[in-house]
């Protein structure tokens, strides 16, 4: 069974989307950027009354094609699996004006 100990960790690489201003919490690629929490390490976010967590993070791309997909699994217990919904947001920053470019 893998755990925490077991997984590699992604730093943010302060690497962010064009047109968004700079954060050193930012992760990206150069075609996919994210938000990720300092350490890495995503806590859950708000509890909800069912007992489960809700968290938003935000997911920028540049020349690519089809629906985003997440995929996870909590690592330090069993729990059920990853739930994540995808809608396409409009960004209210330069990224709005990037050719291509999907928030």
């Amino acid at each position: 069974m893998n755990n925490r100990r077991d997984c590699a960790v992604t730093i943010p690489n302060g690497n962010g989307p064009p047109g968004e201003a700079p954060s050193p919490n930012q992760h990206g690629t150069g075609a996919l950027w994210t938000v990720l929490p300092p350490d890495g390490i995503d806590t859950g976010g708000e509890a909800e009354p069912n007992g489960s967590t809700s968290k938003k993070y935000p997911w920028w791309t540049v020349g690519t094609a089809g629906q985003l997909t997440i995929n996870g699994r909590r690592l330090d217990t069993p729990a059920p699996p990853l739930r994540a919904r995808t809608n396409r947001g409009t960004p209210e920053a330069g990224f709005a004006e990037v050719a291509d470019g999907r928030f």
